[in-house]
């Protein structure tokens, strides 16, 4: 598991964890807004937005999802995707993260890459919440990193799995070929 916390004075930050679950072949998102900012101490906290379901997002990707997230910092794109259960429509982009530069506000510069989740409660729309959280390179190869190892376990339970079910198959009995009863042959002997 990878975690990221960006807590910030405005009390707009948000945490992410990426964890691998091969019994899934997935990895889960969960995602959480800042609850509050010690101004004294210059450290943001979510502790206190753990059980609002509301500061709450989970997201399972794929590993279709996971590949594409890897392509996007790969290529410096962009990838989108959408979820739709019976409760709730779930948005996923990861994108180029940019930011005004310094010397002119007006302008944006790239500093990584940023992830945004926003959901939508079906039975009522003005439900939603959306988190954005932004990875600055070092940490986008994290991610990357992390997702390309996530894979890897992926795809090594799959051989495995493949391999144990091929085994399996050479060592179990082949099924014989069933004689018909003797008096039910001698019967259909009669017919011709």
């Amino acid at each position: 598991m990878i975690q990221f916390f960006k807590p910030n004075p405005k009390n707009t930050g948000c945490a992410c964890s990426f964890k691998l679950s091969a019994k899934d072949d997935c990895i889960f998102v969960n995602m959480i807004k800042q609850s509050s900012w010690d101004d004294s101490k210059k450290r943001g906290s979510f502790a206190g937005n753990s059980q609002n379901q509301k500061m709450l997002a989970a997201v399972k990707l794929n590993s279709s999802e996971i590949g594409e997230i890897i392509s996007a910092i790969r290529r410096n794109g962009e990838f989108n995707s959408f979820h739709d259960s019976a409760k709730q429509i779930t948005r996923i982009k990861f994108s180029p993260y940019k930011r005004p530069t310094k010397d002119n506000p007006s302008e944006t510069t790239q500093v990584g890459f940023s992830l945004s989740v926003s959901k939508e409660n079906k039975e009522n729309s003005q439900d939603k919440s959306s988190f954005i959280i932004g990875f600055t390179f070092g940490e986008s190869v994290k991610v990357e990193s992390f997702f390309l190892l996530s894979l890897a376990k992926i795809f090594e339970k799959s051989i495995i799995e493949q391999d144990n079910k091929s085994t399996n198959a050479a060592q179990s009995p082949s099924p014989r070929k069933q004689e018909a009863p003797k008096e039910e042959a001698a019967a259909d002997d009669d017919l011709w």
